[in-house]
């Protein structure tokens, strides 16, 4: 999965790059797709709006293994530095962005046209043409 969350501005990065250096220190050497993975994770549950204080350090102990209360703590004040994380960005890190969602994220769309069995044998023809020595 890649990383949903993107900084936009310095000081969020460096947040962000302290966020990923505290969840490595937690798990241990990992790939850096693991990491900021587990970063979207903790940064939608730190601002999921429905969790309340020891619900929401539930959560994130679920995610990132039981801490002490100073390591929580820390890892709050982090995620308080990150002011640029959208709930667009939780939703879709905790997979629960509605429906056409990823249509809109990733902007694809797909037209069909009624011309295209004509254009088809447009080419056919232009093959045939091509492929007639002299």
């Amino acid at each position: 999965m890649d990383a949903v969350y993107q900084p936009k501005t310095k000081e969020t990065r460096a947040a962000y790059e302290a966020l990923l250096s505290f969840i490595q220190q937690q798990f241990g050497d990992q790939p850096q797709d693991i990491l900021r993975g587990a970063a979207d994770e903790v940064l939608a549950a730190m601002n999921n709006d429905k969790l309340k204080g020891p619900e929401k350090q539930k959560e994130v102990e679920g995610l990132l293994n039981t801490m002490p209360e100073a390591r929580y703590t820390q890892l709050t004040a982090i995620c308080r530095l990150i002011t640029d994380f959208s709930q667009d960005s939780a939703a879709v890190a905790t997979g629960e962005e509605g429906d056409g969602a990823l249509d809109d994220d990733i902007g694809v769309a797909v037209e069909f046209d009624e011309d295209s069995e004509e254009e088809e044998s447009d080419l056919d023809e232009i093959q045939v043409h091509s492929s007639s020595g002299p």
